[in-house]
């Protein structure tokens, strides 16, 4: 076992995960939001890296599983997003940040077009390093996309960024 997972267990055992409370509920209205998720990209909309959150609750810091289930929810939005803005019929950014494993709540889908408030478009994306190799967490929501995977060191942690290729 490695000693990432050793520790992960320990803390576990000392800090014995309470249970959500109406989960199965919450996980199946979460899974319906990803599944029916929209973003306008009319002609007449933009974006300057709007952003949506899927864990409100911070509920995904409770245990490594609730992250999971977060995650499928916003790849699966990911995926909508991604659709809409192949059809969109104008220049538009799709991409999911990932945050390090003691800040899940941050964990985001953004949409960004051209916009008035000077923002650059596209996005540049600096400091993201595309040739990383993506954790075990990520990869088995990667692994069979035509998406890249880079990641961002930020302030001693890694936040990893997804997007279409």
């Amino acid at each position: 076992m490695s000693s990432e997972r050793k520790t992960d267990v320990a803390r576990m055992r000392n800090n014995p995960v309470k249970r959500l409370r109406g989960g199965r509920r919450y996980f199946a209205r979460l899974k319906e939001r990803a599944a029916t998720f929209e973003v306008d990209l009319g002609p007449l909309q933009w974006y300057d890296l709007w952003h949506q959150h899927f864990d409100w609750h911070e509920y995904a810091q409770r245990c490594h599983r609730y992250r999971r289930q977060h995650l499928e929810a916003l790849f699966t939005a990911f995926r909508r997003v991604l659709q809409q803005a192949s059809e969109a019929g104008r220049p538009v950014q799709v991409f999911v940040s990932i945050a390090p494993e003691s800040e899940p709540g941050q964990d985001a889908l953004y949409v960004h077009t051209p916009n008035p408030n000077g923002t650059p478009f596209p996005h540049s994306f600096e400091r993201v390093n595309w040739q990383a190799a993506p954790p075990m967490f990520i990869r088995s929501f990667v692994d069979e996309e035509p998406w890249e995977v880079g990641a961002l060191e930020q302030d001693g942690s890694t936040w990893w960024i997804v997007r279409a290729r």
